[in-house]
């Protein structure tokens, strides 16, 4: 059978097309080795305001060294804080959503979790969404794993590891792939690139707000049609 691999970094209350990227693979790598970036998708994501701008809620991580991977990232001290931050704007702005009630209490129950790394709280949400979504690829962290190479050489190995025919890649990481796509190739694995439409569906407020957090869909129109939209509306490109 073929087998599709995606590795990418795990990100907190992930967009859409990241729960797309899970529908399309087997295995699903979580790259908690790379060093982690300031005012990135890592700790943070965005819901969309009553105003109708988009709020962002931010996970508070401890101060660390530039070159610290992602998996030593711990998360502030001051959790009580943060977390009844972050809870207080998820009811305010999708308070009144259909999916509301029924979503919250597990969103509670996840944040209310005291998780020391920033990388337990994130996985962690990424498999509880994907639960919702009845979404079930083989999660593993790549600090896990054997790792050897760099860069594009690393991605290849992974695949290897999981007997992968298939890379599936943001487009956005397609600069640099294709400057080395050949090792893929000369593996027999064959990258394919997600070229994503975001879907549009039924918000609160006025307009619709693209590329918020999954809980967003989540909330307003429920996990199945929410997955639908995730596994109707992928484009793939080689």
């Amino acid at each position: 059978m073929p087998k599709t691999v995606v590795i990418t970094q795990p990100t907190y209350l992930p967009w859409l097309g990241y729960f797309e990227q899970i529908a399309r693979s087997d295995a699903f790598v979580f790259l908690d080795t790379v060093q982690c970036v300031k005012q990135s998708w890592h700790n943070r994501n965005r819901l969309k305001g009553n105003d109708n701008n988009p709020i962002w809620l931010t996970v508070p991580v401890k101060g660390h060294s530039l070159d610290t991977p992602l998996q030593e990232i711990k998360i502030s001290q001051n959790t009580l804080l943060w977390r009844r931050k972050h809870l207080a704007t998820i009811q305010m702005c999708l308070g009144s959503a259909l999916y509301f009630r029924s979503i919250f209490p597990l969103i509670q129950e996840w944040i209310n979790f005291e998780y020391e790394y920033l990388v337990d709280l994130t996985i962690s949400g990424i498999k509880m969404f994907s639960d919702l979504l009845d979404l079930s690829p083989q999660f593993v962290r790549a600090s896990e794993l054997n790792r050897q190479g760099k860069r594009t050489g690393l991605l290849v190995n992974l695949c290897q590891q999981f007997g992968a025919d298939c890379y599936y890649s943001p487009m956005g990481s397609k600069v640099y792939l294709e400057e080395e796509k050949h090792l893929f190739a000369e593996v027999g694995i064959e990258v394919m690139y997600q070229t994503w439409e975001h879907p549009t569906y039924t918000q609160l407020g006025q307009g619709f707000v693209s590329h918020l957090s999954v809980l967003d869909a989540l909330m307003n129109i429920g996990p199945e049609a929410t997955r639908s939209l995730i596994v109707t509306n992928g484009r793939y490109s080689s």
